[in-house]
């Protein structure tokens, strides 16, 4: 009986394993058989990129042609031309690489198997790694499939998971545009047209306005969402949306399409990139247009997303819309996968407010313009001066013109108690060393209930770079010399004030009560030495 019932369980052991290797067998076929698909579909994808970078290489040779540039424009177009070849040359390698792909492919004795010999090259585990990279999908900051395969998958499987909505209108609601401006829209297929019809329309929806600090801004042209750390790869979303404070204007670009250059003389079009890519989390949200919405668009948009939330200073959530001259989808990402898609049409009741609602705030920027308020102070654009250990810092100006330093600092950890102990040693400093110290306007500190604080300088002075290493280190000298320690002595914390070198940034500073302290000074002075060293030489 016994050995009865241990036959019984090896066949049934041995029963489960052959189901189970089946099913990776089968499931490994399946892997092969798609590949051979998706290999032609991406040659076919990357030969019309490379189609459309000979077209953007041949318009930059135009414009070049073109009489009245400007040095400077004429550097940015042939720096432009140059990254551009660089891309066609790598899609042409894709190409040849996916070619050499679909001819090993097609020495299988069968389409859509794999010889016995070929099979048994894989190894049970590696089979399970196949089978793995085709089911789950990966987090990652750039997907290795062409925008269109990447988006066509993407839909799929939000569609599957019910995330894909279609809005539904609500009659007495406002929409973003009447039926006499959509068929205006609607006879457009050129998407630059496309951009500039609906950008005063987006300016309205996002509150834009003489007052208003929000700012549609158009970066068609240039590269500014980091993909790498080779800014020669670097994306041109269409449009984005966000403060005023943190996007720093270009010149508009050159244009030769007579019904494109009518379109943007009937509104202020901003031209511009984002000031800092650190400053990413403070976008509202960022758009692409597309003659039509499809799987192209929508893995770019996604491929936006992951860049935009990539690493410990990304959103945790993006919020990104696809358009074309008929509808726009509302796309988000959460830690750069796609989450969710609404459609709407630009007819729609209630476009207006739900694309409106759409936009992302951070409590930062109401922080800013909090800030701003309360010390009468005014921003524009191309403000943002830098980003310290634990806050923004933007030029601002007070209502006789002066330029000053605006320093904002989230509530979180020992944000404010560090940002107040800053204000307190700054004066102190100030105090004893008047020449040497960036000094804190009256009642310069402020702080904000689950937003965070303020500290508002008495100058904005230019880049250390401007000073010589000499100034810099002589100014350090004196500051010992009245026994005050800075604490954190690098040049990013020295500013050029009319031809001084002054220090900013006390957060960790020590008054010295005595002459005491020489070996803190010597550190210090150390510090600021090796900070020169590598700044300069």
């Amino acid at each position: 009986v016994l050995l009865s019932l241990r036959c019984c369980c090896l066949r049934y052991h041995h029963h489960y394993f052959v189901l189970f290797g089946e099913s990776l067998h089968h499931a490994f076929f399946f892997v092969h058989y798609h590949k051979m698909e998706k290999v032609e579909e991406e040659i076919n994808e990357v030969k019309a990129e490379i189609k459309k970078t000979q077209q953007e290489i041949d318009a930059i040779s135009k414009q070049l042609g073109a009489s009245g540039l400007s040095d400077s424009e004429k550097q940015y177009l042939y720096t432009e031309k140059t990254q551009l070849r660089a891309k066609e040359m790598k899609l042409h390698d894709k190409e040849m690489i996916l070619r050499d792909e679909k001819n090993k492919q097609l020495e299988s004795k069968r389409l859509g198997t794999i010889s016995e010999n070929e099979n048994s090259q894989y190894s049970f585990t590696e089979m399970l790694q196949e089978v793995h990279s085709a089911v789950v999908k990966r987090n990652r900051a750039t997907p290795q499939k062409t925008p269109a395969s990447f988006g066509k998958e993407e839909y799929f499987r939000i569609e599957r998971e019910g995330k894909v909505k279609v809005f539904k209108p609500i009659e007495a609601e406002r929409s973003i545009l009447s039926q006499g401006e959509a068929t205006e829209l609607s006879k457009l297929s050129d998407e630059h047209q496309i951009v500039a019809f609906l950008t005063p329309h987006f300016e309205i929806v996002f509150g834009q306005c003489e007052e208003s600090a929000t700012v549609v801004v158009n970066s068609e042209e240039y590269k500014w969402l980091q993909t790498s750390e080779d800014s020669t790869y670097s994306q041109k979303p269409d449009l984005f949306v966000c403060h005023k404070a943190i996007y720093k204007t270009r010149s508009p670009p050159k244009r030769t399409d007579e019904t494109l250059l009518d379109m943007m003389r009937r509104g202020n079009h901003k031209f511009g990139v984002l000031a800092d890519w650190r400053l990413r989390r403070f976008l509202y949200v960022v758009m692409e247009a597309k003659a039509k919405v499809g799987n192209q668009g929508l893995g770019e948009i996604i491929n936006y997303g992951a860049h935009l939330s990539f690493d410990e200073d990304g959103p945790i959530t993006t919020r990104l819309i696809l358009f074309d001259a008929l509808q726009f989808w509302l796309v988000e990402c959460v830690k750069g996968t796609l989450s969710s898609i609404l459609k709407c049409k630009w007819t729609d009741g209630g476009s207006f407010s739900l694309a409106q609602n759409f936009a992302l705030y951070d409590p930062m920027i109401e922080l800013l313009e909090r800030a701003c308020q309360d010390f009468g102070v005014t921003i524009d654009s191309d403000s943002f001066l830098g980003q310290g250990a634990f806050g923004l810092v933007f030029r601002v100006k007070n209502r006789k013109g002066k330029e000053l330093a605006l320093k904002i600092v989230p509530d979180e950890d020992d944000n404010l108690f560090e940002l107040l102990k800053q204000n307190d040693l700054t004066l102190r400093a100030k105090e004893k060393c008047p020449d040497l110290v960036v000094g804190i306007e009256n009642n310069g500190y402020r702080s904000y209930e689950n937003l965070g604080g303020a500290l508002l300088q008495s100058d904005v002075g230019e880049h250390y770079l401007t000073l010589s290493p000499r100034q810099i280190v002589d100014a350090l000298n004196a500051l010992h010399s009245e026994n005050v320690l800075h604490g954190d002595c690098r040049v990013e914390n020295v500013v050029n004030v009319n031809g001084q070198a002054q220090f900013i940034d006390f957060r960790a500073s020590i008054l010295l009560r005595s002459s005491y302290g020489s070996q803190q000074k010597l550190a210090e002075m150390k510090q600021l030495r090796e900070s020169i060293a590598r700044s300069f030489y």
